[in-house]
């Protein structure tokens, strides 16, 4: 089982794994963009990224930018207050137009982008002033109600005077607005509709850093400029640490989960630096909508003292003409803790939903987490972490992939790393991530919500018991991709038992799609072509005929024999003992019988003629020191400068011998039995003079 996992992120490349098998490699693909300038946020809905000075439209599938947009020189340059050059607050509005903000040192510019017919956008200044509400700070949001053509903006307000939530109606143009009057707002955290009402969730500026939630009619029916629906209160986490009760008084970041209607807190004690970060579920209904409805508001007798006064539930239905009691007395609260980290320093976080199972993925400033919550006693199990090699400002997760921008980038990052083991069957439901599922359709570990209604995938989230899920043998074939010297694949069987332990075994094909060239190459080194071959067959044999006929003219002095063979001669009777030499004889010789896991069709030959071979080195340069006559094999000496062999290279990572100290032997070859093929070329080039193919004497 291998909880967690460990990733290193490379951005821009694949990221390969470390300890799973060498055949089970597999690799988490990212798209990483780069820019000149500061990157803000990655708008995935309409493929747009902002950030200093610029606006930029990507295509993720081919990783690569298609148009953008530089402002003008930065208006920040030299100033020593708080600057921002930056686009912000993107909204689409149609089909066809988007608006945003441009900051420019705190005097924000609307502006707008133009889709074009060729996919592109074409981008001028001007458009929907009411983006740029403020100053378009860092925390701000912006939301479009489609069904009742609602813009909602929501941004810090710098002074007691200055509206920061605003209902923008486009239909005419009408715009209604609330000013914090209590204490301004530091920090918008989120905003979201549901049902009939709009929530925001920001901090107030003050010495209590009070975390506030507002409620408001998402479709104000009033002839005024106000929002008269706005309602507010206090809003807290409570948690039971080591039998004590404590607040999580700090919130750092929020989301709303329309499958799970609950709004999602990632909140911390303060001191923020010291204290391990939490994520608290309120259910919109039970805790924020009836809090809202049956709470007491703060109001005003006729001598001007504070009271408490009930309130009518709001019906947004009705027209109204005054606003409504605004601040709460009872705070929303939850005590509903989901996850409990042991980091003090995460700042962000996003929800994705796999398979009905709701996932939490957290950065900090150099890490990206994964949990699940599917045990809410366990408070989250963490399932994987990813180091990330530049420091996270936001995320998000859309359309089942991971959003990161830092200072000069955005990367995009799928939300499943199921790849990461592979065909292991074993780490794969050892690792209990409801994300991944281990098809047996396929022989891998793919993502849950891609498997079909006829794919067999399976997973066991609560014990990862490999045995349940496999209570027999299970055996795949893992085929060889890599062309051996150019020669044969490598293909392992595994076969599984289910105490989780497995067995492999190595079999060999020929390669079917090898280079065809004039001159084939074996392992770097020019092998013999068919015309060579065969002059080289034709010189042997006349050789071999002159030195047979120049011995029998020599030893019989020319006397006729039958057969040609002179018995009476003393030497010979020694050597055959009056039959011809055979390798079976040979007690020195390899054993003819090939490794049990090798498959040799009757269209191949077995090599079995040559002593052990060590492939991590040069074939020929072994063969070269085990033939009799070496001189037409290239030299591998240091001053070469081509040498034959890397002697880095594995012969295969198919083959679970390779990295050890066993040589791999050439009984294991199988080769074509085409004798103009390369292979075969090398076969006889290294042979003995006196033995054919097949290993018998020739003399």
């Amino acid at each position: 089982m291998i909880i967690p996992t460990t990733l290193l992120i490379l951005f821009g490349t694949t990221l390969q794994v470390s300890h799973i098998p060498a055949s089970f490699a597999a690799s988490v693909t990212t798209c990483r963009l780069e820019f000149d300038k500061g990157v803000r946020e990655v708008y995935p809905d309409y493929g747009l990224i902002t950030g200093e000075q610029f606006i930029a439209q990507y295509d993720k599938s081919s990783c690569s930018v298609i148009s953008s947009q530089a402002h003008e020189a930065s208006s920040c340059d030299g100033v020593t207050t708080p600057c921002s050059d930056e686009a912000t607050s993107v909204i689409r509005i149609n089909d066809t137009t988007l608006h945003y903000c441009y900051t420019d040192n705190m005097a924000p510019k609307p502006m707008t982008a133009t889709l074009l017919p060729d996919g592109t956008y074409s981008y001028t200044s001007g458009g929907l002033g009411v983006v740029c509400l403020n100053d378009a700070s860092k925390h701000s949001f912006v939301s479009l109600n489609q069904t009742d053509q609602i813009l909602y903006v929501a941004t810090d307000a710098k002074s007691q005077s200055s509206p920061w939530l605003n209902y923008y109606y486009l239909s005419d143009q009408r715009s209604l607005s609330h000013v914090e009057r209590d204490g301004s707002v530091q920090n918008v955290l989120g905003m979201f509709t549901r049902g009939d009402f709009l929530y925001t969730v920001y901090q107030v500026n003050n010495n209590k850093k009070t975390n506030r939630i507002t409620r408001s009619c998402k479709n104000e029916r009033t002839s005024g400029t106000e929002i008269l629906t706005y309602t507010y209160t206090d809003v807290k986490c409570t948690d039971n640490i080591d039998g004590q009760d404590v607040t999580l008084n700090r919130i750092l970041a929020v989301e709303y989960s329309v499958s799970q209607d609950k709004l999602y807190v990632l909140t911390t004690q303060d001191p923020v630096s010291s204290s391990a970060v939490y994520v608290c579920a309120f259910d919109i209904t039970q805790d924020i909508d009836n809090t809202f409805d049956t709470t007491q508001y703060y109001s005003k007798d006729e001598k001007g003292n504070t009271i408490k006064t009930n309130q009518v539930k709001l019906d947004c239905s009705k027209s109204r003409n005054f606003a409504v009691l605004s601040k709460g007395v009872d705070p929303v609260t939850t005590s509903s803790v989901v996850l409990r980290t042991q980091s003090t320093n995460l700042f962000a976080f996003s929800t994705y939903e796999s398979a009905g199972n709701l996932l939490f993925y957290l950065i900090s400033q150099d890490t990206l987490y994964v949990y699940d919550t599917r045990s809410p006693a366990a408070k989250g199990r963490l399932l994987s972490e990813m180091v990330l090699k530049e420091t996270p400002r936001t995320m998000s997760i859309a359309n089942d992939t991971i959003y990161l921008t830092s200072d000069t980038s955005a990367t995009m990052i799928p939300t499943t790393w199921c790849s990461y083991y592979g065909q292991d069957p074993v780490s794969c439901v050892g690792a209990m991530d409801p994300s991944c599922s281990y098809s047996k359709e396929h022989n891998n570990c793919v993502p849950t919500n891609q498997c079909t209604e006829s794919e067999d995938c399976v997973q066991d989230l609560d014990a990862g018991s490999f045995s349940t899920l496999f209570p027999t043998e299970y055996t795949f074939l893992a085929p060889g991709s890599v062309c051996i010297h150019d020669m044969f694949f490598a293909d392992v069987t595994y076969t599984y038992f289910p105490n989780s332990s497995y067995v492999t075994t190595t079999s060999y094909r020929d390669c079917v799609d090898r280079p065809s060239t004039t001159a084939p190459v074996i392992n770097r080194a020019p092998a013999l072509t068919t015309l060579e071959i065969a002059l080289l067959v034709v010189v042997g044999v006349s050789v071999a005929g002159c030195v047979v006929l120049g011995t029998h003219f020599y030893i019989c002095r020319g006397k006729a024999r039958s057969c040609h063979v002179c018995p009476s001669t003393p030497f010979l009777e020694k050597s055959h003992s009056g039959k011809p030499p055979s390798l079976s004889n040979d007690k020195t010789a390899p054993p003819r019988t090939a490794d049990k896991t090798v498959t040799s069709p009757d269209s191949h030959h077995i090599v079995h003629v040559l002593p052990p071979v060590d492939f991590r080195k040069s074939l020929q340069e072994q063969m070269r020191n085990t033939a009799p006559n070496s001189n037409n094999v290239r030299s591998n000496s240091s001053d070469d400068k081509n040498p034959i062999v890397d002697p880095g290279t594995p012969m295969s990572t198919a083959d679970p011998r390779i990295g050890t100290s066993d040589p791999l032997s050439v009984s294991e070859i199988v080769v074509r039995g085409d004798e103009s093929s390369a292979q075969h070329a090398v076969v006889f080039k290294n042979m003995s003079a006196d033995q054919d193919a097949d290993g018998q004497s020739i003399v």
